[in-house]
């Protein structure tokens, strides 16, 4: 699982229904990796990562119906039911699999700028001097720590569709090889 190396199981998990909360070392990686990919950004930092958050949501979209269509085509490989049950059960560990490839897809399109927002008034004091920069300072690392789950996210979905087409296409094949009358 290269994409959650380092990751605490638990705040992977509390991350997928609410904005993902970074150790301190991931944000000053993640904070430093913006200030240079981000020159010669219009916007600056924020400006870098409000594309790059749009950016995930792009890519988790493409890949959803990547995924969406092998759904479909292992849920009728599935409904075939050809005769053995160990193809069958591959089905249906390959059908498990797309799902919960899906279920990170729309993770990374879920949005969370509202809740960052409200994450960033709470850390910031209200009596504080130019609070409205100190906000947006905030917003801006907190906003990096969501850029940073999505990307692991991504990393690994990328990564076990991949292998998951493998699978399928090798379980076809057999499912093919062994049992031709049951696909005519």
């Amino acid at each position: 699982m290269r994409g959650f190396e380092g990751v605490l199981p638990l705040r992977m998990f509390l991350g997928l229904f609410s904005p993902y909360q970074a150790t301190k070392s991931e944000k000053i990686k993640m904070e430093a990796q913006c200030n240079v990919l981000s020159i010669g950004t219009s916007g600056g930092n924020e400006g870098y990562i409000s594309g790059e958050l749009l950016r995930t949501e792009a890519q988790a979209a493409s890949i959803l119906s990547h995924v969406s269509l092998m759904i479909g085509v292992t849920g009728v490989f599935y409904a075939i039911r050809p005769g053995s049950g160990i193809i069958q059960c591959a089905f249906a560990i390959e059908l498990l699999g797309y799902l919960g490839l899906a279920l990170f897809c729309l993770r990374c399109q879920l949005r969370v700028g509202q809740a960052l927002l409200t994450r960033a008034y709470a850390l910031t004091k209200p009596d504080a001097v130019g609070r409205s920069n100190a906000i947006s300072r905030t917003f801006f690392r907190e906003s990096l720590d969501e850029l940073l789950f999505r990307d692991r996210i991504l990393r690994f979905t990328v990564y076990a569709l991949y292998v998951l087409t493998v699978a399928l296409i090798l379980t076809v094949i057999a499912a093919l090889a062994h049992f031709p009358s049951d696909f005519s």
